[in-house]
């Protein structure tokens, strides 16, 4: 079965007892690390239990297809259900994993299989996607909204409030990887140590630094402006403060999206009722700029910056060439559209 967005959540807390393996897979590694911790723990207590987690890797099932197997139908020597963990998976693992899903009846244990950024054509994704025995859960990189939920929550879980601007700052900053969100969002809590009072924009700009807040800021202000000299120095000074090329693309990236959500709903509604629906709220040092930006970029503009980053980021990614060089060259060009109007 094909795992949607909305129910990740049910089957992470109670999976379908009918499943008996799992592929999660997708771009964000931090996440889908996070979620076979979940799910594994609905099988045992331990996910490092040498009795009852046996782990193996693609190699491993190509050279001797029959090891899979003899785990996932073997019986628990201290009782109970064990966990099949498959990591470094290639193409040639969906044949015998569909051999032994078509006795799903018989297993009484959980497969776990680890993939990574698998395209709609990939043959496990597939097999995982169409059996009713079995679930494909995607880990996307998350957007504001998906990160400003999770961080509200996690601040909440560790006894902490935070006041909605610093929580839009801290969301629009701290988008990507599950696992460096979680890192960051750690340090604010050890920062605020015993203090009861709610997380402000101070607390995040301590923790997370300048290059990390305001300057992320002025950077896409700069940037959907046409301002290219201040886009310019403003990216200078994040690579010299060590900020990553993926994590600058998916702020300015982030920025597009919200303009873009935001003109569909104006078709429908003023500005003022529009941009309130937006979560996180748009921070209020920046209405004036986003309001003149959703002027300035027109639906077809803005999706045609969204797909121009998404391929900076595939570039970044590849390794091919210099991460700043690519992330500059992007924005940049990008600033020269905003400034033609």
């Amino acid at each position: 079965m094909k795992l949607n967005y909305k129910s990740i959540d049910g089957f992470l807390k109670s999976p379908d007892p009918n499943v008996k393996a799992v592929l999660v897979y997708g771009p964000d590694e931090g996440l889908v690390r996070e979620r076979i911790q979940i799910l594994g723990k609905t099988v045992v207590e331990d996910t490092n239990d040498p009795f009852n987690v046996v782990e193996l890797n693609g190699d491993q099932i190509k050279s001797n297809p029959a090891i899979l197997a003899d785990e996932v139908f073997a019986i628990s020597m201290m009782g109970g259900r064990r966990l099949i963990r498959i990591r470094d998976i290639s193409e040639s693992i969906a044949k015998p994993l569909e051999e032994i899903l078509a006795e799903a009846d018989k297993i009484d244990h959980l497969i776990l299989v680890q993939g990574g950024d698998l395209s709609p054509k990939s043959s496990t994704r597939k097999l995982f996607e169409k059996l009713k025995t079995a679930a494909a859960l995607p880990c996307y990189v998350e957007d504001e909204r998906d990160v400003a939920k999770f961080l509200s929550r996690y601040f909440l879980d560790n006894g902490k409030k935070i006041n909605a601007d610093a929580l839009t700052m801290a969301s629009a900053i701290l988008t990507g990887d599950r696992a460096l969100v979680r890192m960051e969002a750690d340090k604010i809590v050890t920062y605020k140590g015993i203090d009861d009072s709610p997380i402000t924009i101070e607390d995040i700009t301590a923790c997370l630094g300048e290059s990390n807040a305001e300057t992320l800021d002025m950077m896409t202000q700069h940037l959907a402006s046409g301002r290219a000299k201040d886009l310019e120095d403003t990216l200078r000074f994040l690579f010299s403060e060590g900020a990553s090329a993926v994590m600058i693309l998916r702020v300015v990236q982030n920025y597009f999206r919200r303009l873009y959500i935001t003109q569909g709903r104006m078709k429908e509604m003023s500005f003022e009722q529009a941009i309130t629906k937006l979560y996180p709220p748009v921070f209020f040092k920046m209405k004036a700029g986003f309001q003149m930006h959703l002027r300035k970029w027109s639906p077809a503009r803005i999706k045609h910056a969204l797909t121009h980053l998404n391929d900076a980021e595939k570039d970044v990614k590849s390794g091919k060439l210099d991460p700043e060089l690519i992330c500059n060259r992007a924005l940049l060009s990008l600033c020269a559209m905003a400034s033609k109007r």
